[in-house]
């Protein structure tokens, strides 16, 4: 993100609204977030987006090659996922995190792009 930052771009992180419930906020800097609601780092002052992110990086607990992600289960990636189709979801996680199976609910999204210690998994549809 720093770098990201330093090059000029434009970096937005998630905010939490309500149960379940996340939006993206764009930061200008890392002085721009406070501890939030289950200890995570969010926008102190929300600033409203000119345009939705192209791409967005989805945390987890466990990934597979196919692009099954293991959240909190809170459901805040899911939900906005599931309302911004065009974005490209990328994993990052270490080789231990990548297993062969997660159990899958049908309201789930998929990864497109998984990057690892290894490398990077382009995940089967």
């Amino acid at each position: 993100i720093r770098d990201l930052l330093a090059q000029g771009r434009s970096v937005v992180v998630p905010l939490i609204m309500g149960e379940g419930i996340m939006e993206a906020r764009r930061i200008n800097s890392f002085d721009d977030l406070v501890p939030g609601r289950y200890g995570i780092f969010e926008p102190q002052v929300s600033q409203a987006l000119e345009s939705m992110p192209d791409l967005c990086i989805a945390p987890g607990m466990a990934f597979t090659r196919h692009g099954d992600r293991l959240g909190s289960g809170g459901g805040f990636y899911d939900r906005y996922l599931s309302q911004h189709a065009k974005l490209t979801v990328v994993g990052l996680c270490y080789d231990l995190q990548l297993v062969d199976q997660l159990p899958r609910q049908e309201h789930d999204q998929k990864l497109d792009l998984l990057v690892t210690e290894s490398g990077v998994i382009h995940c089967a549809p």
